[in-house]
């Protein structure tokens, strides 16, 4: 959805205005982030009774990405905040509700956030799933856990419940249209930003 794209013109623009900010993504650069970008390009397997190699269950990488989650807080983004830091994320707790519930309960991956600190903003880039499947094929070489069309359709129908419940418990969430050019996005996130538009 074009969301790393973003996260880096974001920090530009909010450094040209004095701002020191911080740019971080998860899966973090820490050890159990680097666990999961090796599971998610299927070089992280586990052997099965029967011999045969299999991708991490859902239920170990939901684990996995709450304890990156943890440590990404500890040793990155909560220190970078209270040295006064704007914080800009590459994903958060949002991406967990909506890849881990493919599989899992989603009730039950909401509990494993549930003691994460709320964002003070998050940005949703909404991008039509042929859209976002279209980049992907694009843009790797090796198709990642989760990147085919009818997973892509499901993760973005939980995106949007998950943003609904969110909203309502008092999260902003300002959603904006990723398929439009890159300077109109980061027109409106400025906008968003700067209080112009709340994001529908």
């Amino acid at each position: 959805s074009g969301t790393t794209t973003h996260a880096g013109l974001l920090q530009r623009c909010l450094a040209g205005q004095g701002r020191r900010v911080h740019c971080t993504q998860e899966p973090s650069g820490g050890p159990i982030g680097a666990l999961i970008r090796q599971a998610l390009c299927r070089r992280l397997v586990v052997r099965r009774p029967d011999g045969v190699f299999a991708p991490l269950d859902e239920k170990t990488l939901a684990l996995a990405f709450a304890a990156d989650r943890a440590d990404h807080l500890h040793s990155e983004i909560l220190p970078q905040l209270s040295s006064g830091a704007t914080v800009i994320c590459d994903r958060y707790y949002l991406s967990s509700l909506a890849y881990q519930s493919l599989q899992l309960d989603y009730q039950w991956v909401r509990t494993l956030n549930a003691r994460f600190i709320r964002p003070d903003l998050t940005i949703f880039l909404d991008v039509p799933p042929a859209v976002g499947q279209a980049r992907m094929v694009a843009d790797r070489r090796i198709a990642q856990l989760y990147e085919d069309t009818s997973r892509q359709e499901r993760v973005y129908a939980l995106y949007l419940r998950a943003i609904e419940e969110l909203r309502r418990e008092g999260e902003h969430i300002a959603v904006i249209s990723g398929d439009q050019s890159t300077e109109d996005v980061h027109a409106e996130i400025a906008d968003v930003l700067a209080g112009r538009r709340p994001g529908r």
